[in-house]
């Protein structure tokens, strides 16, 4: 992503030679720093999650670049995940758990994946299922969670090793208000050595999670 934020300057064009029809995404430009949160606020089918998904190397993107961590092109990272291995972290609208694995063993998991010792697993889970109000899970199947404790999951597992950016997709829809306002918290404390870029149609997130935020209709910011 851009070290400048310069819409006008660096949105891409689009592609002249691309099929005609209506762009899932067009014109975007932004750039993140180290401890902010920049939420894109929309509706549904506004291209918040498009977007994710050429962020993340999901979808490949007609034209323009985009740029993680300084020197990673998404251009040239499309197709070799193991490039972003330890620099992206990304949850999903939908849920991601492997449904028959206790919350703890899920963080410890994923914390053995990001390089952490084994001797370091178990400090790990209980912090993140400290700051995420998972304690009282720990040993609870994830598939058998309620949709709030599993999106506080889906966040964990995203943030765990403070990857240098993390892609949160609409962490809290459907999501009471307890566990909403938990999630918040989690991801400004587990968040703030990373960049986060989030994503909401509610402006009361928006406003209450962001450093930064940008209104996304219909592709465009």
């Amino acid at each position: 992503m851009y070290d400048e934020f310069n819409p006008q300057e660096n949105a891409p064009k689009p592609d002249k030679n691309a099929p005609q029809g209506t762009f899932a995404v067009r014109g975007t430009s932004f750039g993140v720093k180290k401890g902010e949160v920049f939420t894109l606020l929309g509706v549904n089918g506004a291209g918040k999650s498009t977007t994710f998904k050429c962020l993340v190397g999901l979808e490949p993107i007609s034209s323009g670049e985009v740029v993680l961590n300084g020197d990673i092109d998404m251009n040239d990272a499309f197709g070799s995940p193991e490039k972003l291995h330890g620099v992206v972290g990304y949850c999903p609208q939908t849920d991601c758990i492997n449904p028959v694995i206790t919350v703890r063993k899920t963080i410890e998991f994923f914390a053995s994946l990001v390089g952490y010792p084994d001797d370091k697993l178990a400090d790990v889970a209980t912090n993140y299922m400290k700051n995420f109000a998972l304690t009282p899970f720990e040993n609870t199947i994830a598939g058998g969670l309620s949709g709030g404790n599993k999106r506080k999951l889906c966040c964990v597992m995203a943030m765990i090793g403070n990857p240098s950016v993390i892609f949160i997709d609409e962490a809290t829809t459907g999501v009471d208000p307890a566990s909403r306002r938990v999630i918040w918290q989690g991801i400004r404390q587990e968040g703030k050595n990373s960049a986060v870029v989030y994503t909401t149609h509610a402006m009361e997130e928006a406003e209450a999670i962001s450093s930064k935020l940008t209104i996304m209709v219909r592709g465009l910011f």
